[in-house]
């Protein structure tokens, strides 16, 4: 029997199985072959899943997909959400190493799981306990989270401890090529707009901040920064053999026509091993001519901090980019309401607790 989880637990078990190394999300073009769920099949369906899945009953209903509305089942403790619009392929992942004997679970894939987030964002904005600014920024965090290499905690997602290092789901290219795909569906337009300005490849929440800010237009309260690399690693010079201490280096965030690099470590490093690698690093940047730069938690905790940033980085920049580029920043970072929209990005996008252990770099 296949089960086909939808909305905020489909979320949370696609979430969990990237956490969780007994678990894995595996990719198929086959369809799941969603028969109607009775009563007498819920048990070994909540059995099935992880053992910390939220509890299950009447007025906490399991949340479900259908593809028929004759299909869609009549139980007090499941509620189902009908999918009637085409989907793309790949539009659902089967989740293994659930203990479900003769059971397939599927969550939604990337494309689903941002559209429907934009359709159950809709009712917050209208019960105005949510600007739509916030609710935007918090779409995007998720389609970063998507693209990235972390995962928000499935159970508090804004202040739970991150997983680091997981393997991204996909690239913002090919979400933005599924959303294409969807339609009939409740919120695929703003997914579709989230979508199409996501920088993929952020390492933690607070990456994935300084590259919005560094990206979005003015009016979302970015900055007119030319394209950067994002975790892509670097090949040395061949005439720094021998004189550097890394194989590699992965900055967090490069400009290669400027030869400038930008770090964030989420805590300060007083540690004498710690202070001595930060040091080769610094060493090391210098000797193939990159000017790096380094960002802490305390650069990102305020618009007035991340404007302060953004500066410093501007002028890094700079001295090649044409005549009036410092200009065309300070007007960014002056327009009208672009400092409340940093802002309200800050509160959408950094779990509190999350600049503890996030955001080191990758060296080798």
């Amino acid at each position: 029997m296949d089960v086909v989880l939808a909305g905020t637990d489909s979320l949370w078990l696609l979430r969990k199985a990237r956490s969780e190394k007994d678990l894995e999300l595996v990719a198929t073009d086959e369809a799941p072959l969603a028969p109607t769920v009775r009563a007498s099949n819920l048990p070994a369906i909540v059995g099935a899943l992880p053992q910390d899945f939220r509890v299950i009953g009447p007025q906490t209903p399991l949340e479900l997909a259908s593809f028929s509305r004759e299909a869609r089942p009549c139980i007090g403790s499941v509620r189902a959400r009908t999918i009637l619009g085409n989907l793309p392929p790949g539009a659902f992942l089967r989740v293994n190493g659930l203990s479900g004997k003769n059971l397939r679970i599927f969550v939604e894939g990337t494309a689903l799981t941002l559209t429907h987030m934009a359709a159950r964002l809709a009712q917050p904005i209208k019960e105005k306990t949510l600007t739509e600014q916030a609710a935007f920024f918090r779409l995007m965090s998720l389609a970063s989270e998507l693209c990235g290499t972390y995962g928000r905690d499935p159970t508090n997602p804004a202040r739970g401890d991150c997983a680091w290092g997981v393997d991204p789901l996909c690239t913002a290219l090919e979400l933005k090529q599924s959303l294409v795909e969807v339609s009939g569906a409740r919120g695929v337009r703003q997914a579709r707009r989230a979508a199409g300005l996501v920088t993929p490849g952020s390492a933690s929440p607070a990456e994935s901040l300084l590259a919005m800010a560094m990206s979005l237009p003015a009016s979302l309260g970015g900055v007119p920064f030319p394209a950067f690399q994002h975790n892509k690693a670097l090949s040395w010079p061949q005439d720094v053999n021998g004189l550097t201490k890394h194989r590699t280096m992965t900055p967090d965030f490069y400009w290669p026509q400027h030869s400038v690099a930008l770090e964030y470590d989420g805590a300060r490093h007083a540690e004498e091993d710690r202070v001595w690698e930060d040091h080769r690093r610094q060493q090391d940047y210098t000797t193939c001519g990159i000017s790096l730069l380094c960002a802490q938690a305390e650069d990102l905790k305020s618009a007035g901090a991340i404007e302060r940033l953004m500066r410093i980085v501007a002028l890094q920049l700079a001295t090649q980019e044409k005549a009036g580029f410092l200009q065309e920043v300070e007007a960014a970072l002056l327009k009208p309401g672009s400092s409340a929209a940093r802002a309200t990005l800050i509160s959408q996008l950094l779990p509190p607790n999350c600049s503890k252990t996030e955001g080191e770099s990758q060296h080798s």
